[in-house]
């Protein structure tokens, strides 16, 4: 866990989050140091460039930025602490690290006071309706989200400085730039609009910080609980496809998003399974050249093998098989409300890494990644793992693999 402080800009922002509908929540945050997930954290900062455009599509074409990412926060920030502080201060510091980290602050937060995780966070989609926003100046690159009854955008800074205690220039900066939004004049505005700053500086002695913020207010045409549903099925569609699940599951969930989009009546489809006979055992779900399973088959999922500061080692990704059920069988109840916690993922644990014979691989890497071929017909590579991994409320297992077990 990673301790920060929460604060409102300045007095007149506490006054006007006193129209908020959770204001009493907002107000309990502030003062004090308060705890955030890091792997969640990691989780908002690492594969957050994700697009429908060419080198950005997929995890293979992400896997090449991956090292770089994983270098910018090691090279930049320092979590020995118990917080956050920064290697770099002022303009030695990259912009794009320092924006993703106040992204990575900003969503940990407003997350935690709304329930929220990383599959209910998105630009605002096609499936969100024609008039999804009427004001013209709206940044459609602002994280939006809904919590099944009311909408969420929050606009995320993010400020190095050499002393967060203080508000200098950058930071006013931030904050103009936030307020200056049109106001929507239709009524049917957002229940909950966050602006946040994120504050760290190269003080192991503070805490990182966080300054709310309340712009003017954009709105969306479309129930809350039906774009929180879709929101979660369109994630888990992309994550799902990008590590390797069969592809007639990918189909099936595709036509089921496109069914309860279109219907007037989605609660229909609730507990009805997708069009898919499901395979026992469940790690038949997975298909493709690279595999990874982690705790004895808790989470099914692939993994790539990166370079960084001259070393190779293997980046795994993976779902837990219980969520893909539920994804499978339709329950929305549990799909809205899915959070993924476990004691256990704080251990170190056993990770399978398997790699078909027809994988276009350097097999010199994979024996020095400790890949033997199995005993079983000959028809992969194996390699054992134990070690930790990172994850996400919203069920994503990642990270960079050590330990590998003889």
């Amino acid at each position: 866990m990673i301790n920060i402080s929460v604060d409102y800009y300045k007095d007149i922002e506490k006054d006007l989050f006193k129209h908020y509908p959770n204001y009493k929540a907002i107000n309990a945050l502030v003062n004090g140091c308060k705890s955030i997930q890091k792997g969640e954290l990691l989780a908002y900062m690492i594969f957050t460039e994700q697009k429908d455009r060419p080198g950005f599509r997929t995890y293979d074409e992400l896997k090449q930025r991956v090292s770089d990412r994983l270098g910018d926060i090691n090279d930049y920030f320092d979590f020995s602490h118990g917080s956050i502080s920064a290697k770099f201060i002022g303009n030695e510091m990259d912009k794009n690290i320092i924006e993703r980290l106040g992204v990575g602050l900003g969503l940990s937060v407003i997350g935690k006071l709304h329930n929220l995780i990383g599959a209910d966070w998105k630009r605002i989609p096609e499936f969100a309706g024609k008039n999804a926003c009427r004001t013209f100046d709206f940044d459609y690159d602002i994280p939006f989200a809904s919590d099944g009854e009311r909408f969420i955008q929050v606009e995320n800074k993010g400020s190095s400085v050499d002393n967060n205690l203080r508000k200098p220039s950058t930071i006013s900066q931030h904050y103009g730039s936030i307020k200056k939004k049109k106001e929507s004049i239709d009524n049917n505005r957002l229940d909950y609009n966050y602006g946040t700053i994120g504050i760290v500086d190269n003080n192991s002695n503070h805490v990182a910080k966080l300054l709310l913020v309340d712009p003017p207010s954009d709105f969306i045409d479309i129930e809350p609980k039906k774009y929180k549903l879709l929101a979660r099925l369109n994630y888990y569609l992309e994550e799902f496809t990008n590590i390797g699940v069969k592809k007639k599951i990918s189909v099936a969930l595709a036509k089921r998003i496109k069914e309860i989009s279109d219907s007037s009546d989605y609660t229909k489809f609730n507990n009805e399974p997708l069009d898919y006979k499901y395979p026992v055992p469940y790690h038949l779900f997975m298909e493709g050249n690279m595999f990874a399973a982690i705790d004895h088959n808790e989470a099914f999922g692939t993994f790539f093998t990166i370079e960084n500061k001259n070393e190779i080692f293997p980046y795994v990704l993976a779902y837990p098989k219980a969520l893909m059920k539920l994804i499978l069988y339709q329950r929305f109840d549990d799909i809205l409300t899915y959070r993924y916690d476990p004691d256990f993922i704080m251990e170190k644990v056993n990770i399978l890494l398997r790699i078909g014979k027809k994988a276009e691989v350097d097999l010199g890497i994979i024996e020095k990644l400790g890949f033997q071929l199995s005993e079983r017909r000959g028809r992969y590579f194996e390699a054992s793992y134990y070690c930790n991994v990172s994850h996400s409320l919203s069920g994503r297992l990642f990270g960079r693999l050590s330990n590998f077990k003889e």
